[in-house]
């Protein structure tokens, strides 16, 4: 059962503790007989999550375009930045529950490998060891980003959690040291602007449907050829948002949001064609 604050004297330890959050406790002065200790911790804890750098997008695109200019292989050069944490093949969801795996050489493999518990549940944490077996065992069961932009510990653990008891996915929770999710495509001669917007919007809306991605900003990378010209897409999805390098024959396009969320996808550049109907087919 929870503590209840019973005096002013109590109130006026907490604000002291939480240097600058004090003016959330001035409510609970004229609440004392409804406020419990523990409520108003959790309610500052909001409040003092890390928080994101100030001028984070700026130094960012400002370093992907330097990688992009100068390294054949500038997805590897980016995970050598000094302020932030380029972490390639980020998992952001994993299979929630072993009824959601129809293959039972994998159900036996993951088994086997302890990585569901009596239940039948994936575990909500996960060690970089245990989750490059798991893509190893069962890649269709493991999502994963091209590369995720965060101040956190690269070799932290990954936390994942589902809305509902019967969710599909586990999804991955930020701790506040997210920033950026970052998606590389890499489209050849025979590919159009309509199938470039496709991929676009498939990994947009993907992204979308993980809260904490949803939350933060949003990078598309496309390297293509010269003749495709992604220009209209990137200006749909991203306003001014957009860049573009051009690297000998090929031209490598840099689109962006500062919150995924804020990406409108109600309008397409090539809207989809009418599906015909049995009648006319």
């Amino acid at each position: 059962m929870y503590t209840r604050i019973k005096n002013i004297r109590e109130i006026n330890t907490l604000e002291k503790n939480y240097n600058g959050y004090g003016i959330y406790l001035v409510i609970c002065r004229y609440l004392i007989l409804f406020c419990s200790k523990s409520s108003v911790l959790k309610a500052l804890s909001v409040y003092t999550k890390p928080k994101k750098q100030e001028g984070a997008m700026k130094e960012i695109i400002e370093y992907l375009k330097e990688a992009i200019s100068t390294s054949d292989d500038f997805l590897a050069m980016l995970q050598h930045d000094e302020r932030f944490c380029w972490q390639a093949d980020y998992p952001v969801a994993v299979v929630h529950h072993q009824s959601r795996i129809k293959d039972a050489g994998i159900l036996s493999a993951l088994k086997e490998k302890k990585m569901l518990d009596e239940k039948g549940f994936t575990p909500t944490s996960w060690s970089a060891q245990r989750i490059e077996e798991m893509k190893a065992l069962a890649p269709n069961y493991v999502k994963t980003v091209t590369m995720l932009v965060h101040t956190g510990n690269e070799h932290a653990a990954f936390l994942f959690s589902q809305k509902h008891p019967g969710d599909y996915w586990k999804k991955v929770t930020d701790d506040g040291s997210f920033i950026a999710t970052v998606e590389y495509s890499r489209f050849g001669p025979k590919t159009d602007m309509c199938q470039a917007e496709t991929k676009l919007r498939n990994l947009m809306r993907s992204s979308k449907e993980v809260p904490s991605l949803k939350e933060i900003a949003y990078i598309w990378v496309a390297e293509a050829p010269a003749e495709l010209e992604l220009d209209r897409v990137l200006a749909h999805y991203y306003r001014k948002n957009w860049m573009m390098v051009v690297r000998k024959e090929k031209i490598v396009y840099i689109g962006w949001s500062e919150r995924l969320g804020s990406v409108n996808m109600r309008h397409f550049v090539c809207p989809p064609k009418p599906k015909r109907s049995k009648e006319n087919a």
